[in-house]
């Protein structure tokens, strides 16, 4: 996961240039200050997404909020996929009682059971 920077007011107006003053999660709305808009990375950094001005878009602060909800969903099960395949997901509740059985007891290939010795 990458770490967030800023960037220069430059490249966040150019954003806003590029997608015509319009919302780029598909609604195609208008970015008015009254409203608000947020910058949003394209592909999240918690999905693997660079930190970069070409992942950015902006977006009407509504529907950042629905993507974001939306991401979180993916976000949990990247977690717990990457702690499963690592080795670091914990069991959860108590281990499975074995059956209880007689240890002194063998039984042989031929079915016959016999005491240990």
């Amino acid at each position: 996961m990458t770490r967030r920077r800023k960037f220069h007011r430059r490249v966040y107006l150019g954003i806003l240039r590029v997608q015509h003053l319009r919302c780029a999660c598909g609604c195609a709305q208008r970015l008015t200050r009254k409203e608000g808009y947020q910058f949003d990375h394209d592909r999240s950094l918690g999905l693997g997404g660079d930190d970069s001005p070409e992942n950015l878009r902006a977006l009407r602060t509504p529907c950042h909020l629905k993507k974001t909800q939306a991401e979180a969903h993916r976000r949990a099960k990247a977690d717990r996929q990457r702690k499963a395949w690592l080795g670091l997901k914990k069991r959860r509740g108590r281990p499975m009682q074995s059956r209880p059985f007689d240890t002194r007891l063998r039984k042989r290939m031929s079915g016959q059971v016999e005491v240990r010795t």
